[in-house]
Order: structure tokens, then sequence, then C-alpha cells
């Protein structure tokens, strides 16, 4: 069971930079955001630049000229709509992933919060079972002083050993879950 550990602030930052979905709902916006990028070109006009020259000119007549340079330009006036609809469709699939981002990003924090507490309530249950363990062992102990002096039963010698015994176990059970939920911090903070 570690002893340090760090605080909750800094697995949620660890996890808004590193968690898988996260990442995976980060490139989806980026995704959208350069699809609109992409529907908002068609609103602007295409403009295209071409050159040309001959560096010799054997055997070419005289009326062809040396060099040649023209510039297209092509701009939709009305297209029925088109454009707009699709850019305005483009522009609420970045709204619902953004928002789908922000609803992740809350998720992925409540997720992380809720398993460190988890693993706190069992690293606090480890320390009170320790108090219990070494209140067992002195009462083992009593019993079995009691026990070799005549005054205790054998029943009540095996009851502290088996009382003993139960209290190892639970501390063991209790040191598994703590390091269970370690892993599925660190899972969740995209450290594992």
């Amino acid at each position: 069971v570690m002893g340090d550990i760090e605080t909750l602030e800094y697995y949620q930052n660890i996890a808004a930079d590193n968690n898988p979905l996260l990442n995976q709902v980060d490139l989806k916006r980026q995704l959208a955001k350069q699809n609109a990028n992409v529907h908002r070109a068609d609103f602007m006009p295409q403009i295209v630049a071409i050159g040309g020259g001959t560096f010799y000119n054997y055997h070419v007549t005289g009326l062809l000229p040396r060099w040649a340079v023209g510039v297209g330009f092509n701009f939709k006036i009305f297209d029925g709509l088109s454009r707009e609809y699709k850019y305005a469709a483009a522009r609420n699939t970045v709204r619902r992933v953004e928002a789908l981002q922000t609803k992740a990003e809350k998720d992925v924090a409540i997720l992380v919060e809720s398993i460190y507490n988890k693993m706190i309530n069992y690293r606090n249950q480890i320390t009170s079972i320790e108090a219990s363990i070494a209140f067992a062992e002195e009462y083992l102990r009593a019993k079995n002083a009691a026990y070799l002096e005549g005054m205790g039963t054998s029943t009540d010698l095996v009851d502290a050993e088996l009382n003993l015994a139960k209290v190892r176990i639970e501390r063991m059970q209790a040191a598994y879950n703590f390091d269970l939920y370690l892993a599925k911090l660190l899972e969740a903070a995209g450290i594992s």
C-alpha cells in the first residue's frame, strides 16, 4: 500500500491530458472543424494563375510569344442555398462534438474522483485494520497466557487465533482493493 499518493487534482489534470477517450473526442472535434472549414471555402472565390515560357526558340515562329501568363477567377453567386445548408450542418456538427467533449471531460473528472475516493477509503480502512490487528495479536497473547496458566480453554485460544486470521484477511482484502482501484485510477488518468 502506497503511503504517498498525489492529490485528486493531479490525477484529474493528467486525465484531462492523457485519457484516450478525451483524446479521441478531441480528434473528432478537430475533424469536424476541418469539415466546417472545407464547407466555408465554398464561399470563397477560386483563383487560378498559370504561366509559361520558352527558353530555347529554335524553329519556332516569331508569332509565338516567348512568355505567357494567365489568371482565372471563378465565383458562384447563387447555387440554391446548398452551400449555406452544408456549412450550417458542418457548424452544428462542430457544436455537437464540442458539447460531447465538454461532457466527456466532466465524466472523466467525475470518474477519476470516484475511483480516487474509493482508493483513499481502502487506504483509511487499512489504517484502521492495523489497529485491529494489534488488538487481535494482544488478545491472542492474553488467551495463550491464560491457556498456559490453566485459566482459559482451548476453544478461547482457537477463537482468538481465528479472530487474528480474520482481521489479517480483511487487511489483505483491503490492500487488494486499494491496488485494484489504484490501477483503475491510473488507467482512467491515461498513465497505466
